[in-house]
């Protein structure tokens, strides 16, 4: 699904710019390694708890940004209900969120996903998406500002990029996750980015 008011995201998608289709959404959203996980790796009815930040590529509106890569809300500990925490295949989360953890990615990964309106992202973001609305699907911005910013991408019915992109980090996997960064090393294009702000 690429047109003309996705310029950038459909650029990554053709350039090999070390993004990757995401298995079970390959025209649907991309991903790219910023983490590299080295604990467990979760499957279809296990309990997770992540750490997550969201950007529009219209107008580059912040979603919801905490500690990731870019900052945000740094208060909250491990029991702070900012922290994603659901089942993996209950249906709560858009299907970029369970594609990104079910693609390979293990506790301590990070990774950045370009999501596309469809399949992979909120309900209603497509013109014939009629009834459907982005709050029927999780992960909800916190702050009323993060969810004037989807609401606004979501609703807006002029031709405008409806892309997202999202920094997803695994904390744990099981019943008892804790909400602590787990083994991993960031990749050498991640700390380079890093280096000169860029990431």
């Amino acid at each position: 699904f690429c047109d003309w008011t996705q310029t950038l995201p459909c650029e990554l998608l053709h350039s090999g710019d070390g993004y990757t289709p995401m298995p079970g959404f390959e025209t649907g959203a991309l991903y790219r390694e910023l983490r590299i996980g080295e604990g467990d790796a979760p499957s279809v009815g296990d309990k997770v708890c992540c750490d997550w930040a969201m950007y529009t590529f219209y107008l580059s509106h912040v979603v919801s940004a905490r500690g990731l890569t870019k900052g945000g809300a740094f208060e909250g500990d491990d029991v702070d209900a900012t922290f994603l925490r659901f089942t993996l295949g209950d249906g709560s989360m858009i299907g970029a969120v369970e594609g990104a953890l079910l693609s390979g990615m293990r506790v301590g990964g990070v990774r950045r996903v370009i999501i596309f309106p469809g399949a992979a992202s909120y309900p209603g973001m497509l013109p014939n998406d009629k009834g459907r609305n982005w709050s029927q699907l999780g992960p909800a911005p916190e702050t009323l500002s993060g969810r004037r910013s989807l609401d606004f991408v979501a609703k807006n019915t002029a031709n405008v990029d409806k892309s997202l992109l999202m920094d997803i980090e695994l904390l744990g996997v099981g019943e008892g996750a804790r909400a602590v960064r787990g083994p991993g090393a960031w990749t050498p294009e991640a700390l380079a980015a890093a280096k000169t702000g860029s990431l």
